[in-house]
């Protein structure tokens, strides 16, 4: 079954769409919400998956996210998503005649989440793609007895 762009967004919205709502961006479900488009096209890229269009990836880029990679397509985009919303987020706390509104506190928590989707991503992905390996160079050369040493 191939996932299309629609069902990614519904997941998307579903999955943190009050946050969305907090910095207006577009709930949406269209098979082409802009707000979603970043998200969608950086979990496909950091799955090796590279859109023909990054500014708007179609049902033909998904196709080929195989079954067992929805989840970390999924996760992926989340985390892009959290992480847009947090740049986006322009409420402060405030305190007037005696009533106050902490919007920090939502950024706190957005921050917290990052963190604990990021390591799961990278505890279940192996993050980017990035992780140590062991490797060995071979130079292929000997002395001859007439190399010149310098001190």
């Amino acid at each position: 079954m191939a996932v299309t762009r629609t069902q990614v967004e519904t997941l998307l919205i579903r999955r943190a769409g009050k946050r969305m709502a907090f910095v207006e961006f577009s709930k949406e479900i269209s098979g082409s919400n802009p707000d979603l488009s970043d998200p969608i096209s950086f979990a496909l890229l950091a799955m090796s998956i590279t859109p023909a269009d990054i500014t708007t990836p179609t049902d033909a880029d998904l196709a080929t996210v195989t079954n067992e990679q929805i989840g970390e397509l999924l996760d992926r985009a989340e985390l892009r998503l959290l992480q847009n919303i947090l740049g986006n987020m322009d409420a402060v706390s405030l305190s007037v005649d005696g009533r106050s509104e902490s919007y920090g506190q939502i950024t706190v928590s957005l921050e917290q989440a990052i963190t604990r989707l990021q390591a799961k991503v990278d505890a279940d992905y192996a993050g980017a793609g990035n992780t140590l390996t062991g490797g060995l160079i071979i130079q292929n050369f000997t002395s001859k007895g007439d190399d010149v040493v310098l001190l």
